[in-house]
């Protein structure tokens, strides 16, 4: 596997995640999800879950995959 090099005008963590945030995104072929769950993960945080099941979903494994800052398919979207 290839090690991950920013272009040189991102090589600051900070700049990463400002251009991240200030460049519109969008996802026409994004699946929507079969159920949207929220889970309770501290007594002041919630975690919003977009739920996509498999269709034969006994003895099939499950995947979770989380997100940090602007990592929802949703944020910024055009």
């Amino acid at each position: 596997m290839n090690r991950f090099e920013p272009r040189d005008t991102l090589r600051n963590g900070h700049w990463m995640t400002l251009y991240s945030w200030g460049n519109p995104r969008s996802f026409p072929l994004a699946a929507t999800a079969d159920a949207v769950r929220y889970f309770d993960v501290a007594h002041d945080a919630r975690v919003v879950a977009d739920c996509h099941w498999q269709r034969a979903a006994v003895g099939a494994s499950d995947d979770l995959a989380l997100h940090g800052l602007n990592g929802s398919r949703r944020a910024r979207t055009t």
